[in-house]
């Protein structure tokens, strides 16, 4: 909800804990990433992008997103999904 509401500090809590609780929720993971990026934590972005990418392989967004943060490039940058994930109606990644 914080991060849906374009609060990201306030959302690294909450989606720490979530992850804390449920290490393979694979959503709370993502928007925990995008958090730490727009909270200037690009090596934490990086890594929990790293690991969504090795438990879902065959998902373009995550490998963009992961070679966007490679190459020090904002994550969403160049997908084909131009709606924020926040505003989707599916959920970015599979849990």
């Amino acid at each position: 909800m914080y991060y849906a509401g374009g609060d990201s500090k306030a959302s690294i809590g909450p989606l720490e804990q979530a992850i804390t609780l449920a290490p393979e929720y694979a959503n709370a993971k993502y928007f925990l990433g995008l958090a730490y990026y727009a909270q200037g934590r690009q090596n934490d972005s990086l890594r929990l992008f790293k690991e969504l990418a090795s438990g879902n392989p065959d998902n373009a967004e995550i490998k963009t997103i992961v070679a966007n943060l490679g190459a020090g490039k904002k994550p969403l940058d160049g997908l084909e999904q131009n709606t924020p994930p926040q505003e989707r109606q599916t959920a970015p990644v599979k849990q």
